[in-house]
């Protein structure tokens, strides 16, 4: 690593936030004790060959739902901003505000549900039984009080600012630092979803696509001061997406679309990105000119595939239409080489 990245790591850390989120609810549900079960003491598994005899629920699972999608809101948006670090989320001082903002969105909803779910508790209870009559006795046995479920709640975070003790300040520094590997991990799990969702078995793609490659593109942006290797790659990324058009994707804006997934769905072609070994955008155009080929060679003659995207260059030849067709034939065959 150069001066110049070293630089650039040291300063990271204090611009960074750490939010380590703090939400957790009742499943609903309670460990089975040897007398829920009908049988002789003998019929049950001895206690030192199991964990435990199971767990029963005491109340219909689908009332906690609102839990589960509360918390699962709250780890995407962290997820969207920031990556994992220590027992939280590393996230750019300048987006922990907005984020912040969100959380503390979800927390007013989670005491909401919790104050409604607890009046409701009881209810519940007899509802469940009611619905399992055969074992209704063993679900109000095992009813916790009130204040027992209560306690089963949390919701919160916790957003701290990193500062090392005296003489471990470049550990921290390198730790910092060593985040640019689950950023990029992060991002080429999110791109080959994305390529799934909205190129695989397509020969166009809507808007959403754009949107999602954005996503991606800001996020590394956003934290690409941890790691100064990472500057490229933005900088390469934000031409090849920014390129792209509004709207549907079709045709060259397909092709470009499509490399730079595969460019972000592998570790592999991100570091090439990064040590100046590929150019996403020679590869959208290699990418173009092979769909043109086969375009052409559709209507009987084929030209050479362009060297920019664009209006054809006055060098480029037409060629016969056999070599095109057999041209087209050798592509089809091979495809376009991709990461993933």
């Amino acid at each position: 690593m150069n001066n110049q990245q070293n630089a650039s790591v040291r300063s990271a850390s204090s611009r960074l936030v750490v939010i380590v989120p703090q939400f957790s609810h009742w499943h609903g549900a309670r460990v089975m004790k040897a007398e829920d079960y009908h049988c002789a003491a003998d019929e049950l598994p001895p206690e030192r060959a199991v964990k435990d005899l199971g767990r029963k629920y005491l109340i219909n699972p689908d009332t906690l739902r609102m839990f589960v999608t509360l918390r699962k809101q709250v780890f995407n948006t962290l997820a969207g901003a920031g990556v994992r670090f220590l027992s939280g989320y590393a996230v750019p001082e300048d987006e922990a505000p907005a984020v912040m903002a969100e959380l503390d969105d979800c927390c007013e909803r989670f005491e909401r549900a919790k104050q409604q779910f607890l009046a409701r508790y009881g209810e519940n209870v007899e509802k469940w039984a009611a619905d399992n009559p055969s074992f209704a006795a063993e679900i109000r046995a095992g009813k916790l009080s009130d204040q027992e479920v209560a306690g089963r709640f949390q919701s919160g975070y916790s957003a701290v600012k990193l500062a090392p003790l005296p003489g471990k300040e470049a550990d921290l520094e390198k730790s910092v630092g060593s985040l640019m590997d689950p950023l990029l991990e992060e991002a080429a799990k999110a791109a080959k979803d994305a390529y799934k969702a909205f190129v695989e078995g397509h020969s166009d793609c809507s808007l959403y696509l754009k949107r999602r490659l954005v996503r991606i593109v800001d996020k590394l942006r956003s934290l690409s001061f941890v790691n100064g290797a990472l500057e490229p790659l933005c900088r390469a990324m934000e031409t090849c997406v920014g390129m792209l058009p509004e709207g549907q994707l079709e045709g060259a804006d397909f092709c470009r679309a499509t490399c730079a997934l595969n460019v972000l769905a592998s570790r592999e072609a991100m570091q090439a990105v990064m040590e100046g070994r590929l150019d996403p955008e020679h590869c959208a155009r290699t990418l173009i000119g092979e769909m043109r080929i086969r375009e052409d060679a559709a209507s009987g003659q084929c030209r050479l595939p362009l060297e920019s995207v664009g209006e054809v260059p006055p060098a480029a030849q037409a060629v016969p239409a056999p070599a095109a067709a057999a041209a087209a034939q050798a592509s089809a065959e091979s495809g376009p080489d991709l990461w993933f």
